[in-house]
């Protein structure tokens, strides 16, 4: 059997990825998350990383793979660290950590002394590969303090990078209790791990001796999922013949496994479809803008083209039972409305972006109930002027600026008296994100002045689990939380990059 089935792969038999790759090399970059549901390819892609430090193709780099899978708690979690530096001694040697000394140590322990070793390095960089991340959703749960550990890992040295991989249950993880700033927000936003391209399926199946023309049929009757690709290419290669492939696939169950774990990994909404066996229809009803449509393609479950969504032929025949996906020369077009789907009107917050690009000057503080009742939000941000300081607002007593009104849209730049910057101008679009989908101005529960203009000044805004639900996506409201940060090295570093993640939410 030439094909690798049911695990990672590294080295000659990596195939494509490149984009992800260069991403993940670049420098400086501190977190990354690379998001795909089953079978997609996410520990191999970190396998190639750790692969590419330790043979010498990434100079003065070194990579610590960890898979968190079946960790359950703080425990489990620290006997998997330590298994991975077991299985890594060249790390645990530049690091100079004494593996047999670090059996007595807590969790906690261990993280600190690997951080505080990391911080040491000279001229090199580590990667923390952490696998199955959302395996933290369930630990965290039990005991949330965990998650401040992870926090300040992320904080702890410009020597480490950390890279982690895991579904959208992720998005689950619950930081209600923390009593830090967010974790997940440093990693948004995500990496989108999809689908082989043709070029990447036919490079797989084609070097294990398959003609291009069954190359090509496969690509099209799996959308490139790569282990699908490698699956019904393994089964080719001892039958000969894909209408036997796919009853031996279909009545042995692994087609079933397959897009029963990769639902399980989607919005309960979508699983429900699977459980009802309507999936392929609900799907195809989707347009091509629907929030979830990039993890729906993700999962090879369906592809657009032409502004039309094409449904996998693998699903909708496990389905129906009614197409014969071998002999069809491409997918079936799902939906019947012609043309691609109409433009959707354009997002105030995108005006605002082109406001703050188009001024002289940065701003630090404004008034947003002004800015949200403005009918042209870059005019209004344009020519907004920098308001006089808190003491002197407050001095004037003027009924039409008043301390509050400052307080509602000043960042902590304002409250400490600093220049701003490009990212200031990050703090204020999250200030008017928050007050236009919560309702009101951070730190509002403060009834002395002074105390809430200390709040805001050295803390970040963290949302509540409520306030969240405010948000149509979640994803906006993690986008929300990052800009909101007190530190302006921990927010989007420009406007440009912020406006990149609002267009994977509007």
């Amino acid at each position: 059997m030439s094909f690798v089935i049911n695990r990672w792969v590294r080295g000659k038999d990596f195939v494509g990825r490149g984009e992800h790759l260069e991403a993940l090399r670049q420098e400086g970059l501190r977190t990354s998350w690379i998001l795909g549901n089953r079978r997609v390819g996410k520990s191999s892609l970190l396998r190639q990383v750790e692969w590419l430090c330790r043979e010498g193709y990434w100079p003065d780099q070194m990579a610590l793979y960890w898979d968190l899978q079946g960790s359950g708690n703080v425990e489990g979690l620290r006997d998997s660290f330590l298994e991975a530096l077991e299985d890594a001694e060249e790390v645990a040697e530049e690091l100079d950590l004494d593996l047999d000394a670090l059996e007595e140590a807590t969790f906690q322990e261990l993280i600190n002394r690997f951080r505080r070793r990391v911080k040491t390095l000279k001229g090199k960089r580590c990667y923390l590969l952490i696998d199955e991340c959302e395996e933290l959703v369930d630990v965290a749960a039990g005991e949330p303090a965990v998650l401040a550990v992870f926090r300040k890992l992320t904080h702890g040295s410009r020597n480490l990078t950390i890279v982690m991989a895991g579904s959208m249950r992720m998005y689950d993880l619950d930081e209600s209790q923390a009593r830090t700033s967010p974790f997940l927000p440093d990693f948004l936003p995500p990496r989108l791990l999809g689908p082989f391209s043709e070029e990447e399926s036919l490079k797989v199946l084609m070097s294990k001796g398959l003609e291009e023309t069954v190359s090509r049929d496969i690509h099209r009757l799996t959308l490139g999922n790569p282990h699908l690709v490698a699956l019904l290419g393994e089964h080719y290669e001892r039958h000969g013949d894909l209408d036997l492939v796919l009853e031996e696939i279909k009545h042995g169950k692994a087609a079933f496994y397959f897009f029963n774990s990769n639902f399980m990994c989607l919005p309960d909404e979508m699983r429900a479809w699977w459980e009802a066996g309507n999936a392929a229809a609900q799907i195809a009803a989707l347009p091509v803008n629907h929030p979830h449509f990039a993890y729906v393609r993700q999962s090879a479950l369906a592809v657009e083209r032409d502004g039309r969504v094409h449904i996998s032929p693998l699903l909708q025949w496990l389905e129906t039972g009614g197409l014969d996906p071998a002999t069809a020369p491409q997918p079936p077009v799902a939906n019947a409305s012609p043309g691609p789907a109409p433009p959707r009107a354009e997002d105030p917050v995108f005006q605002l972006l082109r406001g703050f690009a188009r001024r002289d000057k940065p701003l630090s503080a404004m008034m947003p109930a002004q800015l949200l009742a403005a009918d042209d939000p870059a005019e209004w941000i344009q020519s907004a002027q920098e308001p006089p300081s808190l003491e002197l607002v407050q001095s004037l007593r003027d009924p039409e600026i008043t301390p509050d009104m400052i307080l509602a849209g000043a960042t902590p730049e304002y409250l400490n008296q600093v220049s701003g910057d490009a990212r200031t101008q990050v703090y204020l679009v999250g200030l008017y994100l928050y007050h236009r989908f919560v309702g009101h101005a951070p730190g509002e529960s403060y009834g002395d002045l002074w105390e809430r203009a200390g709040f805001l000044a050295e803390n970040d805004i963290v949302l509540s689990d409520a306030e969240v639900a405010r948000f149509p996506d979640r994803r906006l409201a993690m986008v929300t939380a990052r800009c909101l940060k007190v530190r302006p090295d921990s927010r989007y570093s420009a406007l440009s990059a912020l406006e990149t993640d609002l267009k994977t939410v509007f």
